[in-house]
């Protein structure tokens, strides 16, 4: 690159993030020492409880059923590109709440990366299993319902980064699914739990015709200054700092598949004579 391109570079703020979440990224990925693979995340854990946990709960072909949060290695990889998508695997120790954990995957992936988490769920009998892996994964966890028009618990500390995967807490298709005056509610309440420059990522589930939202709503979600992208509502990212860390999150994700790849073709070679 020429002086010219250099100096194009450096008064390019796109420009200037991405090459800066590249190098938090290499450097972070150098002093850490694993990839970031599901295995990598199985490692350490108590296999035996792990296996009499799946031996209690596990059913042939889960479907859609609850169920299918047993398939760790597949839930890991999914979480695991969260994590890359947030830019959460090169930052420095944060506080990470998600709202409606679930069976824990993606906090378990933030815990050992460094970071201080907290997971929040309701009750539910049909999912107690749920309890026993955040137990295993060492991930506290406040059982509360999430209900509108009713503030969130004390969760103590502020956060740096709430989340919030395949969202059910706004009555999802049900037919007092949230309008804006419950998001309104429930954001108004959020953002005192919040860090100044706090990041919020939603995944929102579809409703039965595909949709995330109605048009009224995504006109909310922007007046709050939202990135409505399909599915995904964000707040504390600029548009350009959101596009960067999902191609990042993608380019690093295919990376890892690589080197694993390559490392697997490798073990996999007779030893060479002597």
């Amino acid at each position: 690159m020429g002086l010219t391109g250099k100096i194009r570079k450096l008064l390019d703020p796109e420009a200037r993030f991405r090459t800066a979440c590249e190098e938090k990224r290499r450097e972070r990925n150098q002093q850490r020492g694993f990839l970031l693979t599901p295995e990598a995340f199985m490692d350490g854990l108590d296999h035996t409880k792990l296996d009499a946990i799946r031996a209690k709960h596990s059913i042939p072909n889960p479907g859609i059923r609850i169920e299918k949060y047993l398939e760790m290695e597949k839930w890991l990889a999914t979480n695991i590109r969260r994590v890359l998508n947030l830019g959460l695997d090169f930052q420095p120790p944060k506080r990470v709440l998600d709202l409606g954990s679930g069976a824990g995957y993606f906090l378990h992936v933030c815990k050992r990366l460094g970071h201080d988490v907290l997971a929040l769920d309701m009750h539910d009998p049909g999912a107690a299993w749920y309890v026993e892996l955040l137990a295993l994964f060492g991930v506290p966890r406040v059982t509360w319902r999430i209900d509108p028009f009713v503030p969130l618990p004390d969760l103590g500390a502020p956060f740096d980064y709430v989340t919030s995967y395949m969202v059910c807490f706004n009555r999802h298709i049900q037919p007092d699914i949230w309008k804006a005056e419950e998001w309104r509610f429930f954001l108004d309440d959020l953002w005192t739990r919040l860090k100044p420059g706090a990041i919020v990522w939603f995944e929102l589930n579809p409703t039965p015709d595909g949709t995330h939202y109605t048009p009224e709503l995504q006109a909310f979600f922007e007046s709050r200054g939202a990135i409505v992208d399909g599915k995904r509502l964000v707040w504390g990212l600029s548009e350009t700092e959101y596009r960067v860390l999902l191609d990042l999150g993608r380019l690093e994700s295919a990376s890892v598949r690589k080197a694993t790849g390559a490392r697997s073709s490798s073990e996999g070679e007779p030893a060479a004579a002597s």
